[in-house]
C-alpha cells in the first residue's frame, strides 16, 4: 500500500496513518499544558482533512487513524479557546458520514463539550459548534446515544457535587 503524503511525498498508507496518530496524539494530551503545540498539531490534522486534490484521501487516513475521537478529546480536554476551535474545525471536517458522527457521540465527554462550546464568547467557537450541534441534531439514529451521553454527563456532575459537598462537611 503506498500512497502520498500531505507534503506530496510517496510512502506506505501504515507511515502515514502512524505519522497521523502522533499528530492527534500531540492535539489532544498536550492540549492543557502546551497550547500552542496543541494548536499545531490539530492545524495540520486540519489541513489534511480539507485536502480536496486528493478526493478526500487524506480526510479518510485522518478518520481511520483516529482523528474524530483525537480532535473529541482535545475539544474535551483543553480549557483554551484556539485549541477548542481547532478540535471543532477538524470535526466538523471530519464527521460527515454516520459512522464518524457516532464515534464522536461515543467520545466521553465530547457532548457537554460541544453543548458548552455552543455557549463560550467566543463568536468562531460558538458558531462552528452549533453548526455541529445541528448536524448531529439531525440525524435520528443519533439521538438516543446524544441523550445518554448527556444524561451521563448530568449523573457525573450531580455526583462530583455530591463528593464536594461532603469534603466541604
Amino acid at each position: 500500500d503506498r500512497g502520498v503524503r500531505a507534503d506530496g511525498v510517496e510512502g506506505s498508507d501504515a507511515h502515514h496513518t502512524d505519522a497521523i496518530r502522533g499528530v492527534a496524539d500531540v492535539g489532544t494530551h498536550e492540549a492543557s499544558s502546551h497550547a500552542a503545540v496543541s494548536e499545531s498539531a490539530l492545524d495540520f490534522l486540519c489541513v489534511l482533512a480539507s485536502k480536496r486534490s486528493d478526493r478526500g484521501a487524506a480526510r479518510t487516513a485522518v478518520v481511520r487513524a483516529g482523528g474524530v475521537t483525537a480532535l473529541a478529546e482535545a475539544l474535551v480536554s483543553s480549557t483554551d479557546n484556539e485549541v477548542k476551535l481547532r478540535a471543532l474545525l477538524g470535526l466538523a471536517m471530519t464527521t460527515s458520514g454516520l459512522a464518524q458522527q457516532a464515534e464522536l457521540v461515543r467520545v466521553h465527554g465530547a457532548m457537554p463539550a460541544i453543548m458548552a462550546a455552543a455557549r463560550s464568547g467566543d463568536q468562531a467557537v460558538t458558531g462552528i459548534s452549533k453548526d455541529l450541534w445541528g448536524v448531529l441534531g439531525r440525524n435520528e439514529e443519533l439521538r438516543p446515544a446524544i441523550v445518554a451521553a448527556l444524561r451521563t454527563h448530568a449523573e457525573e456532575q450531580q455526583r462530583l457535587g455530591a463528593v464536594d459537598g461532603m469534603d466541604a462537611a
